[in-house]
This record gives C-alpha cells, structure tokens and sequence, in this order.
C-alpha cells in the first residue's frame, strides 16, 4: 500500500467517524425535538381541557 492510497484511506475514515458523529447528534435533535413538541401538545390539551365550574351571571 502505498502513501498515496493510505492517506486516502486515512481520509476517508475519518470522514466516517465525522459522519457518524453528526448522525448521533441529529439522533438528539430529533428526540429533543419530539419531547417537546409532545410536552407542548401535552401542555395544549391540559390548557383546553373544560373545567365543571357553574357559570357565575
């Protein structure tokens, strides 16, 4: 193998690691994205939910 075809190699190796790692970072995105965009409908349904309290006039 020559130097060429190890840097190469080198190269793209790392370029996978690189990969790899923002894959895993969108991974966590992802789920805190969803856990709050769940918190926030959760939040939305608490908010609107009919309270039984007799209407004052």
């Amino acid at each position: 193998m020559n130097q060429s075809t190890l840097n190469t190699f080198i190269f793209f190796s790392n370029l996978n690691d690189i990969i790899t790692t923002i894959q895993e970072s969108m991974n966590e995105l992802n789920r805190a994205v969803f856990s709050t965009h769940k918190l926030g409908n959760n939040n939305v349904e608490v908010a609107t939910e009919p309270k039984n309290e007799p209407i004052v006039e």
